[in-house]
């Protein structure tokens, strides 16, 4: 970054932006089922990864303490699940697979960040599990933000009701 922006922070989102390029995650689990040769419509897909969305945001399933890996491996068990496919061992594959790929990407963005808190304050919202933390901890993101604000930690749902 050559010049400095007029602005006195930046403000970032977390899950499905610094995570995966901007790319939505039902998109990366997505292609990865693809990619993988897994035997579901993108009709029945949806489905099921509308379903485990909901459900994780209404059940305690996702701890504090859980990693963003095991969020994949039980995302991904889920939506098997709601698919009544029987494979654990493709569930796990899959959940690895969209984990090395978000290692790539968050590896790159690291970089980015690095940069920015050099010149700006930055904050750091996410609509997530309750597990924030855990999570940019294991991806060694915590130092970039001088505020992280979790929905679940200030007292909104996921999904909030009222939308």
């Amino acid at each position: 970054i050559r010049m400095k922006l007029s602005a006195k922070g930046l403000l970032f989102d977390y899950g499905g932006t610094i995570d995966t390029n901007g790319v939505h995650w039902g998109e990366i689990i997505r292609n990865a089922y693809q990619q993988h040769k897994v035997p579901v419509t993108r009709e029945a897909f949806r489905d099921a990864y509308v379903h485990v969305e909901r459900m994780l945001g209404k059940q305690p399933v996702i701890r504090p303490d859980h990693t963003f890996k095991e969020v994949l491996h039980i995302k991904l068990e889920l939506q098997f699940d709601t698919l009544n496919i029987d494979d654990k061992t493709l569930a796990a594959t899959i959940a690895d697979a969209c984990y090395a790929e978000t290692r790539q990407i968050i590896r790159h963005a690291s970089e980015v960040l690095n940069t920015l808190r050099i010149y700006y304050p930055m904050v750091l919202v996410s609509n997530f599990y309750g597990n924030l933390q855990t999570v940019l901890k294991e991806f060694n993101l915590t130092p970039y933000f001088t505020q992280v604000i979790e929905s679940a930690g200030v007292g909104v749902g996921r999904p909030d009701p009222a939308n």
